[in-house]
């Protein structure tokens, strides 16, 4: 049983009869149930499941958008109580589950029960309002959640490193937890089994080889492959600060770790980042730009970050004098995107192994702002970051084109539940998307 049902044992709606279409067929369907009826109104109590079954067959009949259902007190739409469920990888959640509770309760915010639910086929999330009066709480709690895992399922790492004496695993295993307390340390015979973040571990292979010599595991100074499609131009795009510094700051400056390798950073080896003024050894900035132009320490960009949306689609945008929910003054700028089907990269999942193209259709507001995001989301495009391949979180298919943590309005009308406006802070949210992969 879910816990909105345990929370809510009596909930009432009122249905408003001028809003369909068929008011003998609404009235046939209440049948059977405590309702009361007041002039145009239908006052329905039950349980919170019943309420929620008769919320879904009221969308079922004709004129009866989601907004248009009032909630007990009049003050505004009903929404439904729960949104579309999200696929996730076991392992991740594991990991999120563990590590990042707290930040998972922020994405929940008080307003709506995130459950997971194992099956076959992979994990599901759900996300269940448990307000007595739901509003927008569950869509705006799923775009929330499915911003954040995707950001930790994309740096993280599983790494297996051996340990030259087996009797030490235990021993190492300790030093890592204490160090770095966001990674998950496992134990697999004479190897250490780490999940963490790119940086974290980094940091792993720099302290166990330096206290297990002759097992080099990893050099910290070496050049990595591209991982998200980075192109070597973006790499040089760091820049230096500056040399002249008082004194006192150079000497605290010698004393200063470096937040990979964890050593002292020489002098001669030093890179200052230029806008976060986070400094590292240079070769150990080399190997983590090569693998991201971003700061490993606070994430600030420096460079074109690429991504690994196929490069063989297209994005045509056309207008229409429709407007949409909400910007009744404008027109409505129709974004269509069509990614044909073809072969992974070694970028992708499974390279080599074909992938299934996807075309979607988005809509954003002509107006000034409107505009504004259409040409982010032009740049974003033609960097390679609105699309990627993946496991679909609505279908579960696995090797097809999905979406890659930019939200777009999919549909015209239906609020925020549908993916659809009005949503007056839609605009705000998406350029705070974008910006986060470095396109504003």
């Amino acid at each position: 049983m879910s816990r909105s049902s345990e929370i809510f044992t009596d909930v009432t709606m009122t249905i408003d009869l001028n809003k369909f279409q068929d008011e003998d067929e609404v009235c046939n369907m209440m049948l059977g149930r405590n309702v009361t009826k007041h002039n145009r109104h239908l006052e329905i109590t039950g349980s919170f499941h019943e309420i929620e079954n008769v919320f879904l067959k009221l969308q079922s009949l004709k004129s009866c958008p989601a907004a248009h259902l009032l909630n007990s007190d009049n003050r505004g739409p009903l929404y439904p109580t729960r949104t579309e469920p999200v696929k996730v990888d076991r392992m991740v959640m594991k990991y999120i589950d563990e590590k990042y509770s707290k930040e998972l309760d922020k994405v929940r915010a008080n307003s709506v029960s995130i459950t997971r639910n194992c099956t076959r086929q992979g994990d599901i999330v759900d996300f269940i309002s448990i307000k007595s009066t739901p509003g927008p709480e569950c869509s705006n709690a799923r775009e929330r959640f499915i911003t954040f895992y995707q950001k930790i399922a994309t740096n993280l790492q599983v790494k297996t490193l051996p340990i030259k004496a087996p009797s030490s695993v235990t021993r190492f295993r300790d030093i890592l937890e204490e160090e770095l307390p966001r990674m998950v340390i496992g134990t697999e015979g004479g190897s250490l089994k780490l999940t963490g973040n790119y940086l974290d571990v980094m940091r792993a292979e720099q302290i166990i080889s330096t206290h297990n010599p002759g097992k080099h595991v990893g050099n910290h100074h070496s050049n990595t492959s591209d991982v998200d499609g980075t192109s070597k131009g973006s790499r040089q795009s760091r820049n230096k600060a500056s040399s002249s510094s008082p004194v006192k700051e150079q000497h605290k400056a010698k004393e200063e770790a470096c937040p990979i390798c964890l050593d002292e950073i020489k002098e001669t080896e030093r890179e200052t980042l230029a806008r976060c003024q986070h400094s590292f050894c240079r070769g150990c900035l080399k190997s983590a730009f090569d693998n991201k132009p971003a700061c490993p320490v606070c994430g600030v960009l420096y460079g074109e970050v690429k991504g690994t949306q196929p490069r063989n689609g297209t994005m045509s945008i056309s207008q229409s004098s429709v407007s949409l929910p909400g910007y009744e003054k404008h027109g409505t700028l129709v974004i269509k995107y069509d990614i044909p089907s073809g072969v992974q990269g070694d970028e992708h999942p499974s390279p080599g192994q074909r992938y299934w193209g996807a075309s979607r259709t988005a809509y954003l507001p002509d107006s000034a702002l409107g505009r504004k995001v259409l040409a982010l989301l032009r740049r974003a495009f033609d960097q390679q970051l609105i699309f990627t391949i993946g496991t679909s979180s609505t279908t579960g298919m696995s090797d097809v084109v999905t979406w890659n943590d930019i939200h777009h309005k999919t549909s015209t009308h239906g609020g925020p539940t549908r993916y659809g406006y009005p949503d007056p802070d839609y605009l705000r949210r998406v350029q705070d998307e974008l910006k986060a992969k470095g396109i504003y």
